[in-house]
């Protein structure tokens, strides 16, 4: 099985965005990809670094499909309004791309594949419709439970009528209330992903390890770097989410994860190495090509926070 991915970034998050899909179609080929483009420099891009196999959508495409999405546009914060659509783009690409019983799966655009998920994916079941992604907490980083037990991050979605029933209660929920705050057990689009197995059929939670390893997740497991690369509790890393890293205009990578299992070896020198490396050689040629260093966030980070520096230029 081998899902329609599905992302979306802006002209500030390219170089994450374009690193995500090269590494997906290294590790995937052949796997299609459309990503939500949240500006029109970014639109531009894509068209020229990837001429095949990755589709566009536009904002004003998915304004379309509800018109509450406008009047939300003006009361929700950049991020907000983002995370709002996520579940709508995910629908309207099962239903113009995706074949009935195939599979559609969301990626943040902070993620990087280091090996094929293709052996995961075949370990589904079959009655499945809807996989989540556990955040699997560890103990130091259990009080992030607040803003939900599975990662938004991440997901898988059957083209079949469970499936959608899912992604439409998921945009209903949204378009509601969609926030950068812990309020009534809700927290932006994620917290809603808590009740699903609970609410609907044929909700499947991963168990593979090597999916969707994260700085908060780090102290749940035990990493090794191999010859054929980093293994999770002796299975293959497959992709990790790089969450909240950052760059200062000194060229220093950093991010506000400090705890303890992110300053090993095997983190920083077998993961976010070659990563940063990666993301450095792309914003380079952004540089040239397109006069952006496409390494910018949407998300403010208070100066005052304390950070854990990635890499030195």
């Amino acid at each position: 099985m081998t899902p329609h991915f599905v992302t979306y970034f802006d002209s500030h998050y390219a170089a994450q965005g374009i690193a995500m899909l090269q590494s997906l179609r290294a590790w995937c080929p052949g796997a299609r990809a459309t990503v939500l483009c949240l500006d029109d420099t970014i639109l531009h891009i894509l068209s020229a670094w990837f001429p095949d196999g990755v589709k566009t959508l536009t904002i004003a495409q998915i304004l379309q499909h509800d018109s509450r999405l406008v009047e939300l546009q003006a009361t929700r914060t950049p991020w907000e309004f983002y995370a709002t659509t996520k579940p709508l783009v995910i629908r309207h690409v099962m239903e113009t791309e995706v074949a009935q019983d195939d599979w559609v799966a969301f990626l943040d655009a902070d993620t990087y594949f280091f090996s094929s998920p293709r052996d995961a994916f075949a370990e589904i079941p079959a009655h499945a419709s809807t996989v989540l992604s556990p955040h699997r907490f560890s103990f130091d980083t259990i009080e992030l439970e607040r803003y939900g037990t599975y990662n938004a991050g991440f997901g898988l979605w059957r083209h079949d009528t469970r499936g959608k029933a899912v992604l439409a209660d998921w945009a209903t929920r949204c378009l509601e209330w969609c926030f950068n705050r812990v309020e009534d057990g809700r927290f932006m689009n994620q917290a809603y992903l808590n009740a699903w197995p609970q609410e609907h059929e044929g909700v499947q939670v991963l168990a593979h390890p090597g999916f969707n390893l994260a700085p908060w997740n780090l102290g749940r497991h035990v990493l090794r770097q191999a010859s054929e690369g980093t293994q999770v509790d002796a299975e293959p890393l497959v992709f990790f989410h790089f969450s909240s890293v950052s760059r200062r205009d000194c060229g220093i990578w950093q991010t506000f994860y400090t705890y303890p299992e992110m300053s090993q070896p095997a983190v920083l020198d077998g993961i976010y190495s070659p990563y940063l490396q990666q993301l450095e050689i792309i914003s380079e040629r952004l540089l040239r090509e397109h006069g952006i260093a496409g390494v910018g966030t949407q998300r403010k980070i208070d100066p005052a926070t304390p950070m854990l520096v990635l890499r030195a230029p």
